[in-house]
């Protein structure tokens, strides 16, 4: 279809005598690749015929398709949404929706929902608590999970199509006249980019080997969520470009982790990668997570070139814009540069806040926790909420289910350090020996060491296990038997260890928390450790 008869069949669906059913004022909805007509009832998304490379909608019946294509893909994900493609009939001065006679265009025809409702904004209202997110985090993890694998052969996911989406992506932007007072630092980034992409070969290569390329969103941001009812609710995936879709799964979730911290919730940014993480056991994924993170911004960055350059775009809008991809610009950046790690322990019996501390500090540092509380369950092939009742050195807690436990943390803390992020792991650490072998970890890599000592009077450690082991909420499994056999066994630090330890008051938490973040900033040479 012709500009002008585009520009016409918009107008005209802008009338509410258009639809099918009452409408009271239709309202446009305009992105970079579609038109969304919200019509009260249901809302109804038209693609545009543009042709972006990466996406092709110069067609009727490449628009009809990927409209088909983008229900089904959604429909999985949300449902109650998602109705169907309809056609568009008349001519574009006057267009039927569900009309009878020749087909002018098709729409996707959706359920509505109130506008205030997109996640962006319910958080700026503040409307979001932090277990809706974290309990998103966990739907993520399963829904990643369950994803299909690429077909055999399939090129999805593999170096060459990574460095080739990466590599398009800049050009885009370094093709732009309009932004060539960039162009110096967008061809910096680029040589950046790719040195760390040359770095992360073999990481891409045994992401793909293991697994980790799944079919999932492509495009999770908090504008294609909504918070409906109390829960967090995907809508919108990718329909118009295989390899956008097909990826890693830290790809996907590296998207949301970007637009939060955009957006100014660093801690809830922070809270939903350790939600995330802890559900879906991937801490093999922080390898390439700093390189998809900047890749994000980036692609927020093109979208708000592409959007700048089209016509319908006004001066105020087109200033927006342009101040839009200077932001993403400088978070790509920031991504990309070294990081300064730092290798954290706690030290601490059941019931003394290990795991709510450490928490804390997710959120002021960007630290990423393993807790030994949940890889062992993990290991064990156990939920986080599933429950074993079991003496001190039995099952779970038996001297060997203990020594692999330990072990696994080691590989997965050294694996977060080579990774660049700071790390804390959120075990008892009784024994010296066990807070030696973390230790030697941290010399080895050449990152600082710390331990955090937690402590709290005998009467409110038996009180708080006594409580939880009433609710049954915690991953812990750790009984007040368990309690006091743990408060014989502590070793106690040594004085060799005190010069690099945070005691912590568990009954004043806010002040230790303030603390342990003067030492972290002092020992690492960061204002503040960046996530």
């Amino acid at each position: 279809m012709e500009s002008d008869l585009v520009k016409k069949m918009v107008r005209g669906l802008e009338r509410s005598a258009a639809y099918p059913h009452m409408v009271g004022n239709v309202k446009l909805l305009e992105t970079h690749i579609s038109w969304v007509f919200l019509t009260g009832d249901f809302a109804y998304k038209v693609k545009k015929p543009v042709d972006l490379g990466y996406l092709d909608y110069t067609s009727l019946e490449k628009r009809y398709y990927y409209c088909e294509m983008e229900v089904r893909l959604n429909k999985l994900i949300a449902p109650e949404i998602y109705i169907g493609v309809v056609p568009i009939t008349g001519v574009p001065e006057c267009p039927m929706v569900e009309g009878n006679g020749p087909v002018i265009e098709y729409a996707v025809k959706m359920k509505e929902f109130p506008q205030k409702d997109i996640l962006n904004l319910a958080l700026a209202r503040g409307e979001v608590p932090p277990s809706a997110l974290d309990s998103f985090a966990r739907d993520v993890a399963h829904f990643h999970a369950n994803a299909p694998t690429p077909r055999l052969g399939a090129s999805f996911g593999s170096p060459e199509t990574i460095k080739e989406t990466t590599t398009q992506n800049f050009i885009k932007l370094l093709e732009a006249s309009d932004f060539s007072k960039y162009k110096e630092r967008v061809n910096t980034l680029f040589s950046i980019t790719e040195k760390e992409f040359s770095l992360r070969v073999d990481d891409f290569e045994n992401r793909r080997d293991n697994g980790f390329i799944r079919e999932v969103h492509g495009d999770m941001h908090t504008g294609n969520m909504a918070f409906i009812d109390g829960k967090i609710i995907m809508f919108d995936r990718i329909e118009f470009n295989e390899p956008f879709r097909w990826i890693d799964v830290m790809s996907d979730t590296a998207f949301l982790v970007m637009d939060l911290m955009d957006r100014g919730y660093s801690g809830l940014s922070r809270k939903f990668l350790d939600s995330y993480l802890s559900a879906s056991g991937d801490y093999e994924g922080i390898s390439v997570l700093r390189f998809y993170l900047s890749y994000r911004a980036m692609v927020r960055a093109k979208v708000a070139l592409i959007r700048g350059g089209q016509v319908d775009c006004d001066t105020q809008e087109d200033e927006a814009l342009k101040r839009e991809f200077e932001q993403y610009l400088a978070m790509a950046e920031r991504y990309m540069k070294p990081a300064k790690p730092i290798l954290i322990i706690t030290h601490g019996v059941a019931g003394c806040g290990k795991s709510t501390f450490a928490k804390l500090l997710i959120e002021e540092t960007g630290a990423i926790v393993l807790r030994s509380d949940i890889e062992r369950k993990r290991m064990f092939g156990m939920g986080s909420d599933e429950k074993r009742a079991e003496e001190i050195e039995e099952g779970l807690y038996a001297p060997e289910a203990i020594r692999k436990t330990y072990s696994r943390l080691e590989t997965l803390a050294g694996f977060i350090i080579s990774a660049g992020f700071p790390v804390i792991v959120d075990a008892t650490f009784l024994k010296h020996s066990w807070r030696d072998r973390f230790k030697h970890i941290a010399q080895e890599r050449g990152v600082p060491f710390m331990i955090l000592d937690i402590q709290a009077p005998k009467a409110v450690l038996r009180n708080r296990v006594a409580k939880r082991e009433f609710e049954g909420l915690d991953a812990s499994d750790a009984s007040l038997m368990v309690l006091e056999k743990q408060l014989m066994m502590d070793d106690g630090l040594m004085e060799d260890e005190l010069a690099e330890t945070v005691v912590v008051d568990s009954l004043h938490m806010a002040d230790s928390v303030k603390e342990a973040v003067l030492e972290i900033e002092k020992v690492t040479g960061d204002v503040l450790v960046e996530g």
